[in-house]
């Protein structure tokens, strides 16, 4: 996956995460990492928590490997 899949839509990089072409956590990388490049010009990001992103995107690599579905937004 490449920079540009990030113009994706939130349902097509979601059907990446269930096709094990990226994981939850990968992705959250590349966005963190789009974040931090774009955001000091547009101020788009107000208050960031990467952390808890960080826990949530392992937790939901953890239920996809354990064959658990979040939903349309896992």
């Amino acid at each position: 996956m490449t920079d540009s899949d990030l113009t994706q839509s939130a349902s097509e990089l979601i059907q990446h995460i269930k096709n094990k072409d990226i994981s939850a956590v990968e992705l959250l990388d590349k966005l963190l990492d789009r974040i931090t490049t774009v955001n000091p010009d547009i101020n788009a990001v107000v208050t960031l928590d990467e952390d808890r992103a960080r826990e949530r995107a392992a937790a939901a690599d953890e239920a996809l490997e354990k064959g658990g579905d979040w939903g349309p937004l896992h």
